[in-house]
């Protein structure tokens, strides 16, 4: 039997709640849209459509999407872990000015 990516659920949601700031990233295949979903509302969604939230996979999650691109219309998604990082970790300081 071949070995497809989509194939693999990923890391279990529940992993993800012992990051701080940890979501999930849903990403447009198609024209690479993307939009941070919290974690915990996410679980709660999927505990809603009958679903285990807290065994779903990272990579579950783009199956069970159901609204199309808001940018393209298309519904070819993808998921990965977000992680958001926090004012200060980026190496900078926190009254660093970013230039535009």
């Amino acid at each position: 039997m071949a070995y497809f990516a989509d194939d693999d659920p990923g890391i279990p949601l529940s992993h993800y709640r012992e990051h701080e700031g940890a979501g999930v990233l849903l990403i447009c295949r198609r024209c690479t849209y993307d939009r941070s979903i919290d974690l915990e509302p996410l679980i709660e969604r999927l505990n809603a459509r009958g679903l285990d939230g807290p065994n779903v996979g990272v990579n579950e999650v783009a199956r069970y999407t159901l609204g199309n691109c808001p940018e393209c219309r298309a519904r070819s998604w993808e998921t990965r872990p977000d992680f958001r990082s926090r004012p200060g970790q980026d190496g900078l300081p926190l009254d660093f000015k970013r230039r535009r």
